[in-house]
C-alpha cells in the first residue's frame, strides 16, 4: 500500500479531495523575462521547487493579483 500525501491549496490551506479541479503555477524569470504559468495540477510536478498549489479559480486570481509586480518588473 502507498503512503498518500495530503495536497493543501498554498492560498488557503484548503485540502484535497479526490474529485476537486486544482491548478497549479510558477514564476519563470529567465533572461530579463518573467512568466507567470499556470496549468492543472500534477502531484509530481507539484513537488517541485516554486510550484503553487491552488484549490480553485478564486486563489488562482489571488495568486496572480499577488505576483502581478514581479511581471511588471522583469
Amino acid at each position: 500500500m502507498g503512503v498518500k500525501t495530503a495536497v493543501t491549496c498554498d492560498i488557503c490551506s484548503r485540502e484535497k479531495k479526490e474529485t476537486n479541479h486544482w491548478y497549479m503555477a510558477t514564476v519563470h524569470n529567465s533572461m530579463g523575462t518573467a512568466r507567470l504559468i499556470v496549468y492543472p495540477l500534477s502531484i509530481q510536478d507539484a513537488q517541485s521547487k516554486g510550484a503553487r498549489v491552488l484549490c480553485g479559480e478564486e486563489c488562482v486570481h489571488k495568486y496572480v493579483s499577488q505576483n502581478l509586480s514581479i511581471l511588471r518588473e522583469a
